[in-house]
């Protein structure tokens, strides 16, 4: 395991900043190697093989033997066809922030397996960090890997950790190196090539392009990959501009696809419901009412292809001149795109990538990876599909345009590359589960309620790129550890089954509550009318409180009119203990009343 990969292509780019030719970045390496591993002599292959082996590389044998034929302390004996090292004269081959680079880079993949492991909840083997580190790399170098689990963990953790500048930093410059490696690699293949590795495009070369990437191109699939296709758009302008080098095309089997797609779009309008969860429905059925605003969306679309001029490929490649070429039909499964590349390379697959003439750019994962295969194709060919940023690099990479200050295209961001990679991935998911979905409704296992349920909430998991946001990566990868629709299914089941139990226990407590407010009108009634009497007992003591001196008064007055002035005086001791006991009521009118009759 090369645990230097990263840290290598890193200083790749330090060197391209400080404007050091191909001859001068790839001594450094070269002279390095050989300092390390102590070569004082050598046979060609053997270097080759062990130094590719000691950087992770996959140079040409006859890219390094130009190398070192002009590097000083490096002597060539014809005879014996060895190479000699006089170790004093060799060139100074400090790599600038070698070390530095491997920390940072060690620290990104400590971090990492850390990630890994608290999803997983389990503790990694040396064997799966060993794949976690490979897969890790593979992933910068093509923005995908074969082991799709892995895959999902590392662009979620780097969409976790996009606001990490130092993050950024260090995978930005390995990003460059990357772009340079492989730019240098795909197109050396002469010794007599390395001085002509950047510069104008001056070759032919049709690219094919499926439908995904026209939609791309379109917008249909959303921001981010409408800006990665006309990125590249730009480039291809670019080198047309000394020259039509570049055409555009699509097979006819492409047009069939997109007239399937949009007629699959009228069809929704049509039902009234859209069951597709793909991106790309959704906007183009978005504002339509009828089926003939479809129509009109079609031919706009095609228009809009031929103003790029971006047409299609009336060719046939099934003749019996290019039959000899077809390679469909053996042991491995071969796509037929793939097979139409080859019959037009006529087999010629190992050319380097300017004289390849022709290549098909898709943005469907199973041909990619039929594409790569080793098992399926020779070690050395240039692949006959890639993926749109593959192509975007190298043509910026041949067509000198540097890194460094320059504004980077949205194609090198590998944080932006993250969020498209996961949400192709849960794309994907999504789009098992639906065929999934299609064939149990096909089979009678799920009724069409429980299908338009399940779709919705499909529809809810769905993500583009733009919308992935870093507080949500636990969310969504618990959607892409679910392989069935099955589970989907199941949550509906046990959310309606505790929505009914909660309706249930809602309509018990609504008879409760019901029940409250009746016992609660009753006691507020009793309590109004106990309120009210005492009001009444209160007004009416308040009232004889205020009336009875009053009351009093005149009593006594008509009294004492009929008792003679001596029987008053007679029983003045007990009239006066009267008036003391009616002194509690109102104690200070009965004696201002008394003071009044004696001053008579």
């Amino acid at each position: 395991m090369n645990y230097y990969l990263l840290s290598t292509y890193a200083v790749f780019s330090k060197l391209y900043d400080a404007k050091k030719s191909i001859y001068e970045l790839l001594a450094h390496y070269v002279v390095t190697f050989i300092e390390e591993r102590k070569k004082y002599d050598f046979v060609l292959s053997s270097f080759v093989f062990e130094f590719n082996e000691f950087y992770g590389f996959n140079l040409p044998q006859a890219v390094l033997k130009k190398v070192l034929s002009r590097t000083a302390g490096v002597t060539f004996e014809n005879k014996l066809e060895r190479y000699y090292i006089n170790f004093k004269e060799l060139p100074d081959s400090k790599i600038a922030d070698f070390n530095e680079y491997k920390k940072e880079t060690d620290e990104i993949l400590c971090n990492l397996i850390n990630f890994v492991q608290k999803n997983e909840k389990s503790e990694l083997s040396k064997k799966d960090k060993e794949l976690l580190y490979k897969d890790f790399s593979e992933y910068l170098l093509k923005s995908n890997c074969k082991n799709e689990k892995n895959l999902k963990f590392i662009t979620a953790f780097l969409i976790e950790n996009e606001e990490n500048k130092d993050y950024k930093r260090t995978l930005s410059a390995v990003k460059e190196g990357i772009i340079i490696y492989s730019g240098i690699t795909t197109s050396l293949i002469s010794d007599n090539a390395i001085n002509d590795v950047r510069g104008a495009w001056n070759t032919k070369l049709t690219i094919y392009l499926d439908m995904e990437i026209l939609f791309h191109l379109y917008g249909y699939n959303g921001l981010y990959f409408k800006q990665l296709a006309e990125d590249f758009i730009k480039l291809v302008k670019e080198i047309n501009k000394t020259g039509q080098f570049i055409e555009l095309k699509y097979f006819s089997e492409i047009e069939k696809e997109i007239n399937d797609y949009f007629y699959a779009a009228e069809k929704n309008i049509e039902n009234g419901k859209l069951i597709s969860t793909s991106t790309a429905m959704s906007n183009i059925v978005e504002n339509c009412k009828t089926p003939s605003d479809i129509l009109l969306k079609k031919q706009q679309f095609l228009t809009f292809l031929k103003d790029f001029q971006i047409g299609k490929d009336e060719n046939e490649y099934y003749t019996e001149v290019n039959f000899k070429y077809n390679i469909e039909g053996g042991e491995f499964e071969i796509h037929h795109y793939l097979n139409y590349i080859n019959i037009l390379r006529k087999g010629n697959n190992s050319e380097n990538l300017r004289n390849i003439k022709y290549i098909l750019v898709t943005g469907k994962s199973e041909i990619l990876k039929q594409s790569w295969n080793t098992t399926i194709y020779n070690d050395g060919d240039i692949p006959r599909a890639t993926s749109l940023d593959y192509l975007t690099e190298h043509f910026w990479f041949l067509l000198n345009k540097g890194f460094g200050k320059t504004k980077l295209l949205n194609s090198f961001d590998v944080f932006n590359k993250a969020r498209i990679v996961f949400s192709s991935l849960i794309s994907a998911n999504i789009s098992d589960k639906y065929q999934e979905l299609t064939e149990k409704f096909a089979d009678g296992e799920v009724t069409e309620a429980l299908v338009a349920e399940t779709v919705a909430d499909l529809r809810l998991q769905n993500r583009k790129p733009e919308d992935i946001k870093a507080n949500e990566v636990d969310f969504l990868l618990n959607v892409l550890s679910e392989d069935s629709v099955n589970s989907i299914i199941c949550d509906n089941e046990i959310r309606k089954a505790e929505y009914e139990k909660t309706k249930e226990t809602l309509g018990e407590k609504e008879k409760e509550i019901e029940e409250l407010k009746k016992y609660k009108e009753i006691v507020l009634k009793q309590q109004k009318r106990k309120n009210a009497v005492k009001t009444v007992i209160s007004i009416c003591k308040n009232v004889l409180k205020r009336l009875f001196p009053s009351i009093f008064a005149i009593l006594l007055a008509f009294v004492v009119s009929y008792i003679s002035v001596e029987k008053f005086s007679k029983h003045y001791n007990k009239i006066a203990l009267f008036f003391s006991c009616l002194g509690l009521f109102n104690i200070k009118n009965i004696i201002d009343f008394i003071k009044c009759l004696r001053g008579k």
